[in-house]
């Protein structure tokens, strides 16, 4: 008895060993776990003390810029950043807040709204470029520029490329620059894109000029150097040129290499007189493209003729894979014929979901008719956008109405 009370002792003993043994064990995880993270929360406070940073000034930084308010824990989560440079007094807060992007590992969306009328100091823009060349992290970059028409572009646009180049995980590049008037100077790419095309994990490339003129000896280079960027699934380029001297597309369009990969296409040409010629061309490269789905196509104030309105329905018979299609015109000069031949060439898009049409021109009554009786044959489209600035009188808005009205039912 005495025996058999001994061993169960013993046994109990051993168990309640064995809790503290492992109460022991999961205390010194926990401690071990607890001890890395206050490891990894020193390295980084040592990163933003090594750089001179300061989470609280940074925050404050944040609200006063960005209009966000995010607590100083939630700095190092960050994953996109906005940042308006245009204001002298505020140089240094832009240097440091460029020093914390170098700190923030889940950043990857940069947007920066650069006013260079604000006469930014030389060392200053140097800096910028600098600091930007070390966001290895970035997948998205928006840059904005607005300058003076007495601006010198070139010595700004240069130095961007280089550090630009230096993103090589960059997948997304959107590059606008907005002109105050029409700036007259002669620009030369060559060294901009040549810098773009080094970033061959590029896949979405955006590239916008307003208020530019003499673009004429720029489109061969545009080809020559775009072509180098053999992944893009999205590209666009927009030109406002402020003259009306001929703009030939040919020399960008037939040393643009065929990009197998494009899915979505949008170009933009306004108040650059690129003629019928110039919609063959556009429309004989797009023939070109296996894959693409998705086409926008802007021309403002280009005498486009009835022969414009050809070059689309004969540009059309070739896109028949094309899913949406978006294409404004304004001061075409098409008239109603070619606007009746760009109707008619809607019928050979067979695979077309949307479609948008946004015109300023005066269109004859016919035209309505023309237009809806070509959707008709597009059994996929589910949606029809249209914006006319143009005054039409009651009976024609009823007709197209009804026109409407019938395709909607022919479908079902």
């Amino acid at each position: 008895m005495d025996q058999q009370q001994n061993t169960c002792q013993e046994q109990n003993q051993k168990e309640s060993d064995n809790r503290y043994d492992n109460q022991d064990q999961f205390s010194s995880q926990d401690k071990l776990k607890l001890r890395k993270q206050q490891d990894n929360q020193n390295k980084e406070q040592d990163i933003f003390e090594k750089l001179g940073v300061d989470k609280n000034i940074f925050s404050n930084i944040l609200k006063q810029q960005m209009n966000l308010d995010i607590c100083q824990d939630d700095i190092e989560k960050l994953e996109q950043l906005t940042l308006n440079i245009d204001k002298i007094d505020y140089i240094n807060q832009y240097i440091y807040t460029f020093k914390v992007a170098q700190t923030l590992n889940y950043l990857k969306n940069l947007q920066l709204n650069v006013n260079l009328s604000a006469q930014f100091s030389q060392n200053f823009i140097d800096q910028m470029n600098n600091l930007i060349a070390t966001l290895q992290q970035i997948l998205t970059l928006n840059i904005e520029l607005k300058i003076l028409n007495s601006t010198v572009i070139q010595t700004y646009l240069d130095p961007f490329g280089l550090a630009i180049s230096n993103l090589k995980n960059l997948k997304t590049f959107h590059f606008q620059v907005n002109s105050q008037g029409c700036n007259i100077e002669l620009l030369d790419l060559t060294s901009f894109l040549q810098s773009i095309n080094q970033l061959q994990n590029l896949k979405d490339l955006s590239l916008i000029f307003n208020n530019f003129a003499k673009f004429q000896d720029q489109m061969a280079i545009f080809g020559k150097e775009l072509k180098e960027i053999k992944n893009l699934s999205k590209l666009e380029i927009y030109f406002q040129s402020n003259s009306q001297d001929y703009l030939d597309l040919a020399p960008m369009f037939q040393k643009l290499e065929i990009q197998n990969n494009l899915v979505q296409l949008s170009l933009g040409f306004e108040e650059g007189n690129i003629q019928s010629k110039g919609i063959e061309t556009v429309m004989k490269y797009l023939s070109k493209l296996p894959c693409l789905k998705q086409l926008k196509l802007i021309i403002r104030d280009c005498k486009l003729g009835h022969q414009g309105g050809q070059a689309f329905k004969d540009g059309f018979q070739n896109l028949a894979n094309l899913e949406k299609l978006s294409l404004t015109l304004k001061n075409s000069y098409m008239g109603d014929i070619g606007y009746k031949s760009v109707s008619q060439g809607f019928s050979y898009l067979l695979k077309l979901k949307f479609i948008e049409i946004i015109t300023e021109d005066n269109l004859g009554d016919d035209y309505y008719q023309y237009l809806t009786s070509s959707l008709q044959y597009l059994k996929y489209l589910t949606m029809a956008r249209f914006s006319f600035h143009c005054y039409f009188g009651k009976k024609v808005f009823l007709k197209l109405m009804r026109s409407l009205r019938l395709v909607n039912l022919l479908k079902k």
